[in-house]
């Protein structure tokens, strides 16, 4: 397999981790379109193992794909935070009242 074949693969597997991460932030992981994309993106990063073709971190493509996880990891972790603080508020209120 020529360098330029290989280069061409890893274009395509971050293009497909981008557009995952897209559809993710559109319309969530539980939805069926989300989960065709990701199934695609699964097939490449499978096809790439059995070739050996290492992921290239370094795309364009790659890099917004991996910074639109982050933020959506961030926003979840922050989400979560948010709810035990109220619901360590409620039972402090709770407490008080007694």
């Amino acid at each position: 397999m020529t360098k330029a074949e290989i280069k061409k693969i890893q274009e395509l597997d971050a293009a497909l981790f981008l557009e995952f991460q897209q559809f993710e932030d559109w319309f969530g992981s539980d939805d069926v379109t989300t989960q065709r994309v990701a199934a695609k993106w699964v097939q490449t990063r499978d096809i790439m193992e059995l070739l050996n073709i290492r992921i290239d971190v370094t795309l364009a493509d790659f890099q917004e794909g991996l910074a639109r996880q982050r933020k959506r990891r961030q926003a979840e972790i922050a989400e979560a935070a948010m709810q035990e603080q109220l619901f360590e508020d409620y039972l402090e209120t709770n407490t008080n009242n007694k």
